[in-house]
């Protein structure tokens, strides 16, 4: 996928808001997996929301395989 530079940094930013705001709800509260799974499933429809407003469906489809990629390869790490 081609990206702008406006476009990536907005995809940046989104994600970083994203994994920002996970851990502002998560980390330290000692929530059950549920409640964890809850936060997270809102988080990733906020961001999906905001993505569709400047990408397609495939393209947010693309962004979402390469973050899984990407945070695979840094649990391996």
């Amino acid at each position: 996928m081609r990206l702008t530079n406006t476009k990536g940094e907005f995809i940046l930013e989104t994600l970083s808001e994203k994994y920002a705001h996970n851990a502002a709800q998560t980390k330290g509260k000692n929530l059950p997996k549920e409640t964890k799974r809850e936060i997270y499933k809102a988080t990733f429809i906020e961001t999906r929301d905001k993505l569709s407003k400047i990408f397609s469906k495939i393209e947010i489809t693309q962004i979402n395989k390469l973050e899984k990629r990407k945070m695979s390869e840094q649990n391996k790490n």
